[in-house]
């Protein structure tokens, strides 16, 4: 292997690991939500709450740091185990207030 192969080979796996997404945990996200307001996140838990409402679905997701409100167009089922990528918003309203969600 000729020293240029071994770097063009090290470039490619670099832009291969930068295009993997890597899962936060909710609790980062919310203590630091003008750091990821409107940006995209990547978050893996449990659905522990479903709901319709305004024909749109939401759950809540929860991992071991905490919970948080994901608007999508269809619930799962409570207890599903889920990665879930979306635009995170310190400020979304829903319902009667404005809480922190995850929009997909």
């Amino acid at each position: 292997m000729t020293r240029r192969s071994r770097w063009l080979g090290a470039i490619c796996f670099a832009l291969v690991l930068s295009g993997c997404a890597s899962s936060l945990k909710i609790r980062d996200i919310l203590d630091n939500p003008a750091r990821y307001n409107g940006r995209s996140v990547q978050i893996h838990g449990v659905v522990t709450k479903t709901s319709m409402s305004l024909g749109r679905g939401a759950y809540e997701l929860s991992d071991n740091t905490g919970s948080i409100l994901i608007v999508a167009q269809e619930a799962p089922r409570h207890g599903s185990s889920l990665k879930v990528q979306g635009t995170f918003r310190s400020s979304f309203n829903w319902g009667d207030g404005t809480v922190a969600a995850i929009v997909e």
